[in-house]
């Protein structure tokens, strides 16, 4: 079986990333979709990275997580609310969030079924 690969030197990775490469080419069909979405829209970014996506449209109503405490560090001094949670145990209540985005998680997680348990977890927020 291999390693999860949620481990720390992908973390450390992503750090270094984040702050090399603030603003990596966003994807052109994500930013169509956050903005085509409706002025005062709740939106989640599970699995936020440096927040590059939670700034596309601010008429959103919009906040992220992510695993990384840099990286959420880096989305609070871009003035982007975001927090620190693993995609698999996202503390957010069910039924409040008109959307939800989760861009290049789900290949972190280690397993089929850590990966089913996820896709319907966000789908639920």
């Amino acid at each position: 079986m291999s390693e999860p690969l949620n481990c720390d030197s992908t973390l450390s990775l992503h750090r270094h990333f984040a702050y090399l490469f603030p603003c990596l080419n966003a994807m052109p069909r994500v930013c169509h979709f956050l903005s085509s979405l409706e002025p005062e829209t709740i939106l989640a970014d599970v699995g936020s990275w440096n927040g590059k996506y939670l700034g596309i449209n601010p008429e959103v109503i919009a906040v992220g997580c992510d695993r990384g405490s840099t990286l959420v560090q880096i989305c609070s001094e871009r003035g982007i609310q975001a927090f620190v949670s693993d995609a698999l145990s996202v503390p957010l209540r069910s039924d409040t969030f008109d959307a939800c985005i989760s861009i290049a998680v789900i290949h972190h997680l280690s397993t089929q079924v850590h990966t089913h348990t996820d896709r319907h977890k966000r789908f639920s927020i």
